[in-house]
């Protein structure tokens, strides 16, 4: 039919339906190409043709026609997230950032929304990555590539402790051979970072008899955080912290 009939619409949809459950969604892809081109204001022809690219692995098509489907259907929460996170490591991460935004807000505690809305913002160097990232570590702890991220962020703009933590468990939890030896190497700064550094600081003199004699107080001091230090001081029979 469709050979002799290029226009049919119905048949090309019973095909491309036909070759999906077959198990062929390449051969399908065809079909609902030339569906989503003639009825370009068709949501569920290009959800059907999206999916078949992302399982044919095409995913610069899959993009541009989930580009298509957010513009049909601004409300496709699906389409948004997907679009989001094809595009946000291709120079598009401000474009997936506001793709996200506003479903982000209104679902607070869904975990994939909010793990995607938290890369969006790192990718784009948003200031908010950080807070995202927390976020997102709180709904999926067992992410490592989130615990990866947000342990990374800590080291270089937070809680070293903190990220010590997270990069530690990224790393236990199993990363890809190039994410585990960056967690390694933010994990060996932070542990030289956070070894206390003890100095001690005194000045003597002698008496007239010869006799040491404690002119200045003794100092201790540690760097326990990079905003936290504690000091001791001892002058005479007086210890001051």
């Amino acid at each position: 039919r469709v050979e002799r009939v290029p226009d049919d619409a119905q048949a090309r949809s019973q095909l491309a339906a036909r070759y999906t459950e077959a198990g062929r969604p390449e051969a399908a892809v065809p079909h609902l190409a030339w569906l989503a081109d003639a009825q370009p204001g068709d949501a569920d022809v290009l959800r059907q043709l999206a999916q078949h690219l992302l399982w044919t692995e095409e995913p610069v098509r899959a993009a541009e026609v989930l580009d298509r489907l957010v513009e049909v259907d601004p409300a496709d929460e699906d389409a948004r997230v997907q679009l989001a996170e094809l595009i946000v490591w291709d120079g598009q991460a401000r474009r997936a950032a506001d793709l996200l935004a506003p479903i982000a807000a209104e679902q607070p505690d869904e975990p994939r929304i909010q793990r995607a809305y938290a890369f969006a913002l790192l990718a784009a160097d948003d200031a908010g990555a950080r807070e995202q990232l927390d976020a997102a570590v709180r709904l999926l702890p067992d992410d490592p590539d989130l615990l990866l991220e947000s342990g990374a962020v800590e080291r270089w703009q937070g809680d070293w402790a903190l990220g010590k933590e997270r990069l530690t468990r990224a790393r236990s939890l199993g990363l890809a051979p190039q994410a585990d030896a960056r967690a390694q190497a933010l994990l060996s700064g932070i542990s030289a970072l956070l070894d206390p550094t003890l100095t001690t600081r005194v000045a003597r003199t002698d008496d007239s008899n010869g006799v040491g004699r404690l002119d200045a107080p003794v100092r201790l001091e540690a760097l326990l955080t990079p905003h936290l230090q504690i000091g001791v001081e001892a002058r005479g029979d007086r210890i001051t912290t």
